[in-house]
């Protein structure tokens, strides 16, 4: 169950086939399902760990792996394949996955589905010597399954009917190949059509009907139509992903930039690219730079645990760090003080009364706070 992000890829890539180049690429979709706002980092992993594609160089995330996603948001990494020709790289079975890291709990985070593809080997061995004692054993043996052979070598030439993909989205493309035992080329090409043909297959290679060898891959062109990119400069984040989707496009990268008179708002965005007015194809992504959202922290001393945690998730921030061990009892300082300035999602730490864990008191190893507690009481009894 995911903690923090939903993450997932195209159904029917978990293999991914290279190009003759040894470039291929995937692209996952992440979306925040928690109930704040979470900066998170997109990173590779190796399957298995420390000796795969990533630590060779051959898997690498396009573009700012690095974001901010707003509660329910759902963001897209495109993450590409190159395998070297030269020297030839060793062949074999790669994997690899896409996990996603919550920045304010850098240990914590969510893991996505893995992707394999296959290296293939550079040219073919020597053949062995043959013995001379096998041919007439080899003879009788081909004799035997000749026609079997024939059978199968029949049958392969037929290959698979690829299906007529013509009027599909994306997603019904990938699924309706996967069922017949073929794959999606992930390099899908966009042409300018009609309307209603916007974000559906237009032109499929191999046609349909065609004969396809099993696993192979066909690759299709969306229809688009030419649109303007709004101007969203100055609009809240999450209205200026409305307006974009509204536009037909999509939100990109979207990355921070603090503003210096900025100390309380922010969530505007500050920077569109493409600018707006620019002529793009429908279903294109603008990446867009926003200024941090910056709140006031709220005064939560003198509130239970409880209360100063509902209290700072609805100001958009979390509880840090909990010093002392009364947690029944009401919270006696926290960091930063209330009136501070504070980017959405950053933590403020709490700290409750502490008591003492053992008896004697003599044995126990005390609280900083409750320490000096405890010495300004003892001094105050001994001048009595």
């Amino acid at each position: 169950m995911a903690n923090y992000f939903q993450i997932t890829r195209p159904d029917g890539l978990g293999t991914l086939k290279l190009d003759s180049q040894g470039h291929g690429e995937v692209q996952y979709t992440v979306k925040n399902v928690g109930a704040v706002k979470i900066e998170g980092k997109a990173v590779l992993v190796s399957i298995p760990a420390n000796a795969g594609p990533v630590e060779k160089g051959w898997v690498k995330i396009d573009g700012v792996s690095q974001r901010v996603f707003e509660v329910g948001a759902t963001q897209t990494f495109a993450v590409k394949v190159s395998v070297p020709l030269k020297p030839a790289p060793a062949a074999g079975d790669y994997t690899f996955e896409l996990d996603v890291v919550n920045m304010a709990r850098p240990d914590e985070g969510d893991t996505g589905q893995r992707v394999s593809f296959t290296v293939q080997k550079d040219g073919k061995p020597a053949p062995k010597p043959f013995p001379w004692w096998i041919p007439v054993v080899a003879l009788v043996v081909l004799a035997a399954i000749g026609g079997t052979i024939w059978y199968f070598v029949s049958n392969s030439n037929k290959g698979i009917k690829v299906p007529d993909l013509t009027g599909q989205t994306l997603s019904d493309a990938t699924a309706a190949l996967s069922n017949a035992g073929l794959s999606l080329d992930p390099n899908v090409a966009t042409q300018t059509d009609t309307a209603d043909n916007a974000g559906k297959v237009v032109a499929q290679t191999p046609a349909a009907g065609a004969s396809a060898a099993s696993q192979s891959q066909v690759t299709v062109t969306l229809g688009a139509v030419q649109v303007q990119v709004p101007n969203v400069v100055g609009v809240p984040l999450e209205t200026a992903q409305s307006q974009l989707q509204a536009a037909g496009l999509v939100s990109g990268a979207i990355t921070t930039q603090a503003v210096s008179n900025i100390t309380v708002g922010g969530g505007f965005v500050l920077v569109e690219i493409p600018p707006a007015g620019s002529p793009v194809a429908s279903g294109s992504s603008v990446a867009l730079t926003v200024v941090p959202k910056t709140v006031a922290v709220p005064n939560v001393v003198g509130q239970p645990i409880g209360a100063a945690l509902k209290t700072l998730q609805a100001s958009g921030l979390q509880v840090g760090t909990l010093t002392g061990n009364q947690t029944t009892a009401n919270v006696i300082a926290q960091s930063p003080a209330s009136g501070t300035p504070a980017t959405t999602g950053q933590q403020v730490n709490l700290t409750v009364p502490s008591t003492f864990a053992c008896q004697p008191v003599s044995r126990c190893i005390f609280n900083p706070v409750f320490a000096q507690r405890f010495a300004i009481e003892n001094a105050a009894k001994v001048k009595k």
